[in-house]
């Protein structure tokens, strides 16, 4: 074998051994973000729904229910979730709206190009997806229908909290299903 070939061989192999899986279990795993704060702090209400997956459902009963996001806890419809945890991703209102309910973003109020969406679980579990389309408009997905949640508050008064939490209820309800 001449000499060019052996080192073009040689250096195949180098750059092969450099690229080769890690098969020992030792590299470490990709993990998602996770936020210690709320991203949509605060006070918000259910006004309207955006798109229902099952008409004949009974969606019309969140209207008017209060969701609350601080970094302890999240309130919704009397639901009380302690710890959460937040992920949150941007991308592209169209593709969300598409991936989640198989419709064109033109069937929904959304007028943003993006969106951020937002992930809000704890112990290992997801509780809600929200998609947050400015800073006081939002969107909550409730077993597949997409609500839409104004902003009435940045933040509560220590007091109102926990007069709201002493009302709420400690048993999970998943609402991502």
């Amino acid at each position: 074998m001449n000499r060019g070939k052996l080192t073009a061989l040689i250096l195949s192999l180098i750059i092969l051994t450099g690229c080769a899986a890690d098969t020992t279990g030792l590299s470490p795993s990709i993990l998602k973000p996770t936020l210690n704060h709320a991203p949509m702090e605060g006070r918000w209400i259910v006004t309207r729904v955006v798109h229902a997956k099952d008409p004949h459902d009974q969606v019309q009963q969140y209207i008017g229910a209060t969701f609350i996001l601080n970094k302890d806890v999240v309130l919704f419809n009397d639901q009380l979730l302690e710890h959460p945890q937040y992920t949150m991703m941007k991308g592209r209102a169209e593709y969300f709206v598409d991936l989640r309910y198989n419709i064109p973003v033109q069937e929904t109020s959304i007028t943003s190009e993006n969106l951020f969406a937002i992930t809000v679980g704890g112990e290992g579990e997801l509780y809600f997806r929200l998609y947050q389309e400015k800073e006081d408009v939002a969107y909550i997905d409730l077993y597949g229908n997409l609500f839409e949640l104004m902003k009435t508050k940045t933040t509560l008064e220590a007091r109102k909290l926990d007069l709201l939490l002493q009302n709420a209820h400690t048993e999970k309800i998943y609402y991502s299903l």
